[in-house]
């Protein structure tokens, strides 16, 4: 028994020596294999209807020769809900054409009493409701996120503008229209909620002015043509959000 124990502490030492000689290394644990799953992207859409609404600002001048009275009511014209809707088909991943329709709506009221020529006098209510709308043709540009879940635009449009201003003066009612040409921008963010829907902000803006008006109170038309400083000005800017159906 002695003998054994005095050859296994002889052996120990051997051992390490050739394993030191031999220049191999103790095994390490394996690494764990790297997750190699894919994000898969969703295709850029073809197709974009949006539907959205929001609040609106109409830039313009009031004639410093009115009121304090008049200049507080025509502020009430200026200001507003604004509505759009736009559809669009992309022809290209980052570029697509459509068409575009807005309309914000500015309305003011009070109540004035009227002298008419032959010395009467009528108290009453003057309101005036004014819809500017656009119609016209969009181009836009798109970059979408690398997820494909959000998509940054810029859109250009010209196109019809129309003014249109609804009176009520006491116990009269009349219209004015007038119409031109005007050009504007939309800059905005989709999100998307779902396969094909798609929620959006956005800043847009608008601008033309009219010089002629036709007025019509129902039963004679009358077309006026405006001075250079009573001209109305169709310029704003308008904030909205809505939903985007993208196919």
């Amino acid at each position: 028994m002695k003998k054994f124990w005095i050859i296994l502490l002889l052996l120990i030492p051997v051992s390490a020596v050739a394993q030191e000689i031999s220049g191999e290394e103790p095994e390490e644990p394996a690494e764990e294999l790297a997750d190699t799953s894919i994000v898969e992207v969703p295709p850029p859409y073809k197709f974009r209807l949006a539907v959205h609404g929001g609040y609106g600002y109409r830039f313009g001048r009031i004639p410093k020769s009115v009121s304090a009275d008049e200049a507080q009511y025509l502020k009430g014209l200026k200001h507003g809900p604004y509505f759009g809707a736009d559809a669009s088909w992309f022809f290209k991943p980052d570029l697509g054409a459509g068409v575009r329709v807005s309309n914000l709506r500015g309305v003011s009221s009070a109540y004035v009493e009227l002298t008419y020529e032959n010395g009467t006098r009528k108290k009453g209510k003057l309101m005036d409701s004014v819809d500017i709308l656009f119609v016209g043709p969009q181009l836009t540009a798109r970059r979408i996120s690398k997820t494909g879940n959000g998509c940054f635009f810029i859109t250009a449009c010209l196109g019809y503008m129309r003014y249109m201003d609804s009176q009520k003066i006491v116990d009269t009612n009349q219209r004015m229209v007038g119409n031109t040409v005007g050009y504007g921008f939309d800059i905005g963010y989709d999100l998307r909620l779902a396969q094909w829907l798609w929620l959006g902000a956005q800043i847009s803006g608008l601008t033309s002015s009219i010089r002629a008006v036709t007025v019509d109170d129902g039963t004679k038309k009358q077309n006026i043509i405006l001075d250079s400083d009573e001209k109305e000005s169709l310029t704003h800017i308008s904030v909205s959000a809505g939903i985007r159906i993208c196919l």
